[in-house]
């Protein structure tokens, strides 16, 4: 039997479909940049107590959580870690990624933060990374948009810290306090982004039943 060109062309067109899903099966490797989180110390009984209080406050209703003591994370980090690959429930050549929600905090960051800011900064701090999961900003292509996030994520996540202080029921005076304290932890706030997480934080703090009000522009205070 004679082969011609056009039999090898209409072969070859019927594999490359097949050989795009099996490709796009493949389970990707584990992003380098998430290493130096994995090794996950367990959170003190404390640590652990303040966020479960502050998921309950804010109606966090995703997986549970994994809060991690680290002296190499700065500050505070949500990320999220790729557990498996499991198969898709609808396309049955795909498969899709499951991930675990993670948060990193330095204790002596915070224990810092305490003395100098109280318990709703803390709160607050917390608040913005179950947000930032509660969103969906961090997956396992990536994994730490807690750590560094782009002005609109931090926006986004700024609701939840409304939410927040609503259900803590602060006063006036105690929001506004809260607020400038919370939000002078950003490094070089512009503005304009300040403007914009001041509306984010009170359209959270007015849907979970603060009393409408309007707070004063945030000046942020930089010492040295």
């Amino acid at each position: 039997m004679k082969i011609t060109p056009l039999i090898i062309l209409a072969s070859g067109l019927l594999l490359t479909p097949l050989v795009t899903y099996a490709s796009e099966a493949k389970t990707p490797d584990i992003i380098d940049s998430i290493k130096p989180f994995e090794n996950c110390e367990p959170a003190s009984l404390h640590a652990q107590q303040v966020l479960s209080r502050v998921t309950q406050l804010i109606d966090y209703q995703g997986e549970e959580i994994t809060l991690c003591r680290s002296l190499s994370t700065p500050s505070i980090a949500a990320w999220s870690k790729l557990v498996r690959m499991e198969k898709h429930p609808y396309v049955n050549w795909k498969k899709r990624p499951i991930t675990a929600p993670f948060i990193s905090y330095n204790p002596h960051y915070f224990e810092q933060l305490h003395i100098a800011q109280g318990d709703a900064v803390i709160y607050a701090v917390l608040a913005q990374q179950v947000g930032h999961h509660i969103k969906e900003h961090t997956n396992f292509q990536t994994p730490l948009a807690g750590l560094s996030p782009e002005p609109e994520k931090i926006v986004a996540a700024d609701y939840f810290v409304g939410t927040l202080f609503a259900r803590l029921e602060l006063s006036h005076e105690q929001l506004v306090q809260a607020q400038q304290r919370f939000f002078n932890l950003a490094e070089q706030p512009s503005a304009s982004v300040l403007k914009q997480r001041q509306r984010a934080l009170l359209d959270g703090w007015r849907r979970a039943g603060g009393e409408p009000s309007a707070l004063p522009d945030i000046s942020p205070q930089q010492r040295w």
